[in-house]
């Protein structure tokens, strides 16, 4: 018989990752446009400096040249700064639509994720019982060796050194009295309208009374 899948499936997490992906390259793109943008504007600025040196020496020859492949690379240019104001667009749309899916789906992508939620509340809970027992067991063996020294001339229990971390473990057992709270937010506060309703008969005179009515 196969054994049961215990692996909990997370369609909504799955989404979001694909989201994440997308607007990750969307940002790389970006990045790397602007990157190639900024490089292309030095070379055409090492032209510039060229095909003036090369006027400097009357040497037409080469200026032409040089003006030719600034021309060329001026209109790459425009090309470049398209392309990267384009990723920019694209960049800014992943990003919209990763927040509008996450705005919608906020209350199940949390329930989702409540198995990582709660295995790291229990990471914690198991650190801290994990450190009480150390302290408990080093503190004991503190004892015995102080008691070991007793009959030994010359020596005293002042010479095996004190837990600095003792008062820490009884802090964090303090600190976690009530427990280890999820890494979840508070459940959204419910915004309450109060009825409407025709006043009381009543309600008018003493209103009335009240403000001198």
């Amino acid at each position: 018989m196969t054994p049961a899948k215990t692996t909990a499936k997370t369609p909504l997490l799955d989404e979001l990752a694909s989201l994440d992906e997308r607007m990750a390259a969307a940002r790389q793109r970006a990045r790397s446009l602007s990157q190639a943008s900024a490089e292309h504007a030095d070379a055409i600025g090492r032209l510039k400096e060229e095909r003036v040196a090369a006027y400097a020496k009357d040497d037409e020859r080469k200026a032409n040249a040089l003006k030719k492949k600034t021309a060329e690379a001026a209109d790459k240019a425009v090309e470049l700064e398209e392309r990267r104001e384009g990723a920019d667009i694209a960049a800014r749309s992943a990003q919209a639509d990763r927040d509008k899916y996450v705005a919608q789906n906020h209350g199940a992508l949390v329930d989702e994720r409540s198995p990582i939620a709660r295995a790291a509340v229990q990471s914690i809970e198991d650190a801290i019982a994990a450190l009480a027992e150390g302290v408990r067991r080093w503190t004991a063996e503190q004892q015995i060796q102080i008691n070991l020294l007793r009959p030994v001339p010359g020596r005293d229990g002042r010479e095996v050194p004190e837990l600095q971390c003792r008062e820490l473990a009884r802090d964090l057992r303090r600190a976690t009295s009530d427990g280890v709270p999820l890494p979840v937010p508070s459940p959204a506060p419910v915004a309450r309208v109060a009825p409407e309703h025709d006043p009381d008969p009543g309600e008018s005179d003493v209103m009335m009374e009240v403000f001198g009515g």
